[in-house]
């Protein structure tokens, strides 16, 4: 486990916990065991009312315990029981009323929704009007000429299209200013004061989007050197521009720095490249976001009572005092991107980076106070290492950058960068292979060898990830952290070249004197992989479990920074290598970085975020992050997506933490995450969370070797009432009382997963107008047909 902020005694037993129950199975010799998949027969449950025709529902799965009679089985385990048609779109439902399209989707994103399985169904009326280039980059490189038309006004900016071109682009240099004309949106450039103002005005809005380097409230949040001295007093003006078809450059300059701004333009979105290069001083150049009225009045994000902004793994109930984002990774930062809408408005802007180092944070102090700081994101650029920042290296560098202005039309307080997380897939592909693996969402750590029983069980069950499972086709793993010498070399000392250092003298140690190494050091990557004391055995799993990936220091959050390899790179690409490298003994690697940063999850086979709801011996609340991460991650193309995974720790004898279990579970079914039930005690008393669990993704359409096809429709009936309308064929509901469930597409059945302690009646309606009248026992998905 990696080490929490601010966490205590729980993380580090657990953490010490697992080490020690790894190491001692070290050279365990096991059995090959090849056994058959089994499903549980259904059960007649439900008759129809209301009709003479019987409707039959059937109970998925049964509580087939160790111990237990299991009902007749047929089929395999590894298929949906019944025949199932699936809906068209085949993504997490995340609203009550159920859609065509996924409902926490921006309807501005696209004019096609991919489903999990990569094919495409109508976006509703998102479709464009504007014209394309056939491909071609000869765009007219010649400046506009004036008048009082701008080029093509009828370009709509509610479609998205990854790599559209322009079929215009001039850039006019009169008036003392610059101004780049597209198809469906301007950059006016010119000089403001001591900068360079750089406006993004869309066409179908007078609304703006202010970008430019930061008057700052405090001196040093602005523009500072090496040593943290103000420099926001220079002046910077346009030295030089230039243009090249579809790209067009701005060099922003003073005798202390320069900062090109290279703007690769395309239809519904711009590609920005800003390149910092140290000129008299090595600087952090600040730069801030706001959007505004055509007037110049800034626009307060908070101002109706509703939070606009949005940063990927930043929790949506963030109050405005609190920050969001820094340098990422970091805690709470999946991406280093935001995306915020004008309240009552119909501009939105999306805008991040694909750098696995960026700076993006909220709030931002502008001076004289025009907007509260929330209201305003701050980006930076500088030299950076495997120290973060580090000005005083003086190099130059490029940061790339999406921009997106887009128009708001579905009435949500907040976008979800629909449109960058189409764009961060295949920017992230381009340097680091990316794995998107198939599997079942349930995963199951073992500490302690099974018996028999269990171990028939598990190896039956459609699980992919099964720690010590002896099953050939599934996978189990042998763990490591890291950050440590591995256990299996006692009294190894820590060469000092893997050593992390905090500062440029000082070996950073754990609380306990732990010496901890850096994956930026391939001599050390070299030896987790490579030099284990008893490789025949590490090297006999198909999977690894890569655990203690931090980033970020867990007692300040400040980036893990290493001055021992300071001309290298940072510690979240050492992790990157390492998984890679990884491969060359390993099939399925998994990591665990505390909470993940979307670079490493793109690598991995599955990544975790270490908790969600919390329980009696694990405190940490991670809910509104994991669904923070969800909301983003769904919007990736499934040939991209990365599989999050999320503890929940539980004691199996504590009704509190049995209530979380329950959160996990059905929360995974509205948002798509994988989840592992973490629980110390006997086998047994896991078995019906287990089964709960397994049933329902069955159901889903998930085997041993697929994600997910038939995502339900959810409804928490403490919360969100009682009835529901869907083109889903499937309902995951939990807490009590009589769910009414109206489905508007016909199928040959009709499921319901209940995720509770009691059982609930349901009433459902057909599209043919007949109704079904039954109940669903407590943590049962039942068949209606």
């Amino acid at each position: 486990m990696s080490i929490a902020p601010g966490a205590g005694g729980p993380v580090r037993a657990i953490e010490k916990g697992l080490r020690q129950a790894v190491g001692k199975l070290r050279r365990t010799n096991v059995v090959l065991l090849i056994l058959i998949l089994t499903i549980s027969s259904l059960v007649p449950l439900a008759l129809d009312s209301g009709n003479s025709n019987r409707m039959a529902g059937a109970i998925i799965g049964s509580d087939n315990a160790p111990g237990k009679t299991p009902v007749t089985t047929s089929g395999t385990s590894d298929s949906p029981s019944g025949p199932v048609v699936m809906p068209s779109d085949e993504t997490p439902d995340l609203g009550v009323s159920d859609p065509t399209s996924t409902p926490s989707s921006n309807p501005s994103s696209s004019g096609t929704t991919e489903a999990p399985d990569g094919s495409s169904s109508s976006g509703g009326s998102s479709t464009s009007t504007g014209g394309t280039s056939s491909g071609s980059t000869s765009i007219p490189n010649v400046p506009y000429t004036g008048g009082t038309t701008v080029p093509n006004l009828s370009g709509g900016s509610r479609d998205f299209t990854l790599g559209a071109l322009p079929s215009n682009m001039t850039v006019d240099t009169s008036n003392g200013k610059y101004v780049v004309y597209t198809e469906e949106y301007k950059i006016d450039i010119a000089q403001s004061g001591k900068c360079v103002s750089y406006t993004i005005r869309p066409y179908f809005t007078t609304d703006v989007i202010n970008y430019g380097r930061l008057d700052p409230l405090t001196a040093n949040e602005g523009t500072v050197d090496e040593y943290g001295n103000d420099m926001n007093w220079v002046t910077t003006t346009i030295s030089s521009w230039g243009q090249n078809g579809n790209v067009v450059w701005f060099d922003e300059s003073c005798s202390q720095f320069t900062l090109r701004h290279q703007f690769t333009i395309y239809r519904d979105y711009f590609e920005m490249d800003v390149t910092y290069t140290p000129g008299t001083s090595k600087v952090i150049a600040t730069y801030a976001i706001a959007l505004g009225s055509s007037s110049g009045r800034l626009y307060d994000m908070f101002s109706d009572g509703q939070n606009h902004r949005y940063m990927p793994g930043s929790p949506e109930s963030t109050p405005k005092s609190n920050g969001i984002g820094g340098w990422y990774p970091r805690y709470e930062m999946f991406a280093p991107a935001f995306d915020m809408r004008a309240p009552g408005r119909t501009m939105g802007v999306e805008w991040g980076f694909s750098d696995e180092e960026a700076y993006v944070y909220s709030p931002t102090w502008m001076k004289g106070g025009p907007v509260d700081g929330a209201s305003v994101f701050s980006v930076k650029y500088t030299s950076t290492g495997a120290v973060l920042p580090d000005p005083s290296l003086g190099a130059s560098q490029t940061f790339h950058a999406f921009v997106r202005p887009y128009e708001s039309t579905d009435g949500a307080a907040r976008g979800h960068d629909v449109g960058y997380a189409k764009w961060i897939g295949p920017e992230i592909d381009s340097t680091w292979n990316t794995v998107s693996t198939q599997q079942f969402p349930l995963s199951y750590y073992g500490f302690t060898d099974y018996d028999s029983s269990f171990r028939s069980f598990i190896e039956n069950s459609p699980m992919l990830a099964v720690q010590l499972s002896n099953n050939p086709d599934q996978v189990n793993w042998h763990y490591k952290s890291a950050q440590r010498i591995d256990d299996g070399n006692p009294g190894m000392a820590m060469p000092n070249e893997w050593k992390l250092y905090d500062s440029p003298s000082h070996a950073y140690t754990l609380a306990d004197g732990t010496a901890v190494a850096t994956a930026s050091s391939s001599a050390f990557r070299n030896y987790l992989i490579n030099q284990d004391s008893s490789n025949d055995w590490w090297w006999s799993t198909t999977g690894v479990f890569w655990d203690e990936m931090n980033s970020w220091y867990g007692e300040n959050n400040l980036p893990r920074s290493d001055y021992n390899h300071r001309n290298g790179e940072f510690i979240l690409e050492g992790y990157m290598r390492l998984v890679e490298e990884s491969r060359s003994k390993f099939d399925f690697v998994i990591t665990n970085p505390y909470t993940p940063s979307v670079h490493l999850a793109m690598v991995s086979d599955m990544c975790l975020v270490e908790g969600f709801e919390p329980v009696s011996y694990y405190g940490n609340n991670m809910v509104g992050q994991v669904q923070s991460i969800m909301l983003f991650v769904n919007e990736i193309p499934k040939s991209y997506r990365p599989h999050i995974v999320a503890y929940q720790n539980y004691n199996a004898g504590n009704s509190g933490d049995q209530a979380a279990v329950y959160s996990a579970v059905f929360n995974s079914a509205r948002y798509g995450f994988n989840v592992d039930l973490l629980s110390y005690e006997s086998f047994s008393s896991q078995m019906h969370n287990l089964n709960m669990a397994i049933n329902m993704y069955t159901a889903m359409g998930a085997s041993r070797h697929s994600d997910p096809t038939n995502w339900p429709a959810t409804l928490d009936m403490r919360s969100e009432g009682h009835s529901l309308q869907t083109n889903r064929q499937m309902v995951v509901t939990t807490g009590s009382g009589t769910l009414s469930a109206t489905f508007t597409n016909t199928y040959g059945s009709y499921t319901v997963t209940n995720v509770g302690s009691s059982a609930i009646s349901v009433n459902l309606v057909l599209p043919d107008g007949r109704t079904i009248n039954g109940s669903v026992p407590a943590e049962a998905t039942v068949s209606f047909s």
